[in-house]
């Protein structure tokens, strides 16, 4: 069915360059399995109405439609425009001086800027609590893993910062409920989300927010895949790919950067919501993807060839095999052990992976020469436990940034891969305990 797919995708799609090319093979059937399996899930336990979660969820939306279609499953498919930003910053004064956790949260380029950004302090409250912190002249110097932990510590501490947090989240906390409202998201129906999931916290908050109104309310999402859980309890959390206590070598031949530079949506990201009574409409900021241009050919291609698939389930030949080693067949050679020209080509995204998606880079941007040393995994572990002072270069899609560079390309992805097996078995072994 997928070859078939792709051939009459590929018959439409004459000399239509690496990209496409490479996004019909790799990218379309992996979007239409997963799409397949969160449909099955969905009319086995009895939900009418799935949420796709802005922005990863965009092309999964449109498979959805189709798919659900042809297979003739009733359900209520809905888009909703939300962000790990919008509805973090509304929830804030209900944690209380845990909201710190969140917004200290580690990533791959954090400054004490950002962290600020992550608050929605405005310039002035920066300009006060850098003063106030010392960071006046360090406030765009990234931090190191423990200097993050010192700041956080310190942020807990500060009542200036707290209040700050608990006054602009107030602001924001009644719209966005509006917004969830008129979304359906308090009525009686049972539903799902459907995102590309990583670590649940979305959920979460959806549930915190959603709580004030309806006590006691539990939501289900389906996921491509969890890294970790924000509770103990994995209830209410399915994964297709991978999960916290299971595929292990999936995760470290995968990269999620990667898997949302492609399967985004062409519009900028939602911040907030405005509007009066029922007609609430999410806000962008007037920023656009800036991968745009390469997102609306994505979605062109997988709309082709999610058609050219419902043909043959029309025509009966289907299976209900389990198709995720097909799936990894496909992204553990891309992802994983990428050629040049693949890590030139999908490298090019630009990726960010703060809230607020600022200092984009290229999201497989090569290494030089110092920063591939940087991926010895002895060097990466002693950097990372703070015995070195040494910063170890970040990249979204580090295998693509070694391939492009040409360099020691099978050396160094060795090493990649040995720190990501670390990073998960670690992971495991915490959970467990």
């Amino acid at each position: 069915m997928y070859y078939n797919a792709l051939c009459e995708s590929l018959t439409k799609y004459q000399n239509c360059g690496l990209h496409t090319e490479l996004y019909l093979h790799v990218f379309a059937p992996v979007m239409t399995a997963y799409v397949e399996w969160v449909l099955k899930e969905a009319k086995a336990s009895g939900k009418q109405r799935l949420y796709f979660l802005a922005r990863d969820g965009w092309q999964m939306y449109l498979t959805a439609q189709k798919l659900a279609e042809a297979r003739g499953i009733p359900i209520d498919i809905r888009y909703l425009r939300i962000s790990r930003y919008a509805l973090r910053i509304p929830s804030y004064h209900l944690m209380g001086r845990t909201c710190v956790e969140q917004i200290c949260l580690d990533g791959m380029n954090v400054t004490f800027e950002t962290l600020s950004k992550r608050a929605a302090l405005t310039e002035e409250e920066t300009n006060v609590l850098s003063r106030m912190l010392g960071y006046e002249e360090r406030r765009r110097e990234r931090l190191t893993r423990t200097e993050l932990i010192s700041l956080k510590e310190r942020l807990s501490d500060t009542p200036f910062f707290l209040d700050c947090v608990d006054a602009h989240s107030r602001k924001a906390y009644g719209e966005t409920m509006r917004y969830l409202a008129q979304e359906g998201l308090l009525e009686d129906i049972p539903y799902a989300l459907v995102d590309s999931g990583w670590t649940g916290t979305m959920q979460q908050t959806l549930i915190l927010l959603l709580s004030q109104k309806k006590p006691g309310i539990r939501l289900c999402g389906y996921y491509f895949g969890l890294y970790e859980l924000p509770g103990k309890s994995h209830e209410g959390y399915q994964a297709f790919y991978f999960s916290p206590g299971s595929g292990l070598k999936r995760k470290a031949y995968f990269s999620n950067c990667l898997f949302e530079c492609v399967f985004s949506e062409p519009v900028g990201m939602t911040t907030g919501y405005t509007g009066r009574g029922d007609c609430i409409r999410p806000v962008t900021g007037g920023k656009q993807n800036p991968n745009g241009t390469r997102l609306i050919q994505n979605a062109a291609a997988l709309q082709c060839y999610v058609h050219a698939y419902c043909t043959q389930i029309k025509q009966n030949r289907t299976f209900d095999a389990d198709k995720t080693p097909f799936v990894e067949e496909l992204l553990t050679r891309l992802m994983g052990k990428p050629v040049r020209k693949e890590a030139e080509c999908y490298g090019a995204y630009l990726f960010s992976d703060d809230v607020l998606e600022e200092r984009l880079k290229c999201v497989g941007e090569p290494f030089s020469e110092k920063e591939l040393r940087s991926q010895n995994f002895v060097r990466k572990m002693a950097s990372k436990l703070g015995m070195t002072g040494e910063k170890t270069a970040e990249r979204g899609w580090a295998e693509g940034s070694i391939a492009a560079g040409g360099r020691q390309v099978r050396r160094y992805l060795r090493h990649v891969r040995c720190y990501k097996y670390f990073v998960y078995i670690r992971k495991s072994w915490k959970d467990w305990f």
